[in-house]
């Protein structure tokens, strides 16, 4: 049975960062920044006219990837909850395309300690991003991969109890053709025999929802 968790914690603490620092690292660079909205009383209505609610950002503290100029993850609200769900059902041997700022490792933390997730294997494209990352995770069982997951070829041996592509730094329709083949490419790599093995990508339901409101329309 799985464990639900009801709140996804951000990883500024875990980093030990604090407000304003900076820490880079080849074409990576980590931030930790604050929102406020009083300060920036324009920016959820921008969000929530051009993209929709689920993109409006609380106050609080935060940290943000950059990567070759591009904003790659934040651990903002959205993101927390976007990512809800794959910490949710995570279990056993566990497959993540993408590092990011490590906010689903942070949040799988019990789930290790529990016994419930036993191994997690990282994908990820920058080895500037895992070696800027990377060692605030080390008490996990974490094993990292440097390759592009949209090139990456799995090999049979290569089985899975959970897997999730977290890939994509913006939210559009495209990714959906890159989504559909990943799962189609590491189908055969979930554990078969597991009835809580899973698979899925990040923001693909939304996404999906979006492209049949733009064909409706």
């Amino acid at each position: 049975m799985h464990k639900t968790q009801n709140n996804m914690e951000g990883v500024i603490e875990r980093l030990g960062m604090k407000l304003g620092e900076k820490r880079k690292k080849g074409i990576a660079t980590l931030s930790a920044f604050e929102f406020n909205q009083q300060k920036d009383p324009m920016y959820n209505i921008r969000m929530i006219i051009n993209s929709g609610a689920v993109f409006r950002v609380f106050d609080g503290e935060y940290v943000r990837l950059v990567v070759n100029g591009d904003l790659v993850m934040s651990d903002t609200t959205m993101e927390r909850r976007s990512n809800k769900e794959f910490v949710n059902k995570a279990n056993g041997r566990v497959f993540i395309a993408g590092l990011g700022i490590g906010l689903i490792l942070h949040n799988l933390r019990e789930k290790v300690k529990s016994g419930e997730v036993v191994e997690i294997v990282v994908m990820e494209k920058y080895k500037d991003v895992i070696d800027l990352v990377s060692p605030h995770y080390i008490d996990l069982p974490i094993t990292y991969i440097e390759a592009d997951a949209l090139e990456y070829k799995p090999g049979k041996e290569e089985i899975y109890d959970t897997i999730y592509f977290d890939i994509w730094p913006h939210v559009t329709d495209d990714n959906l053709d890159e989504i559909k083949m990943l799962h189609n490419r590491w189908k055969n790599r979930k554990r078969k025999g597991n009835p809580n093995a899973w698979m899925n990508s990040w923001m693909k339901e939304f996404l999906q929802r979006e492209r049949a409101r733009e064909r409706k329309y």
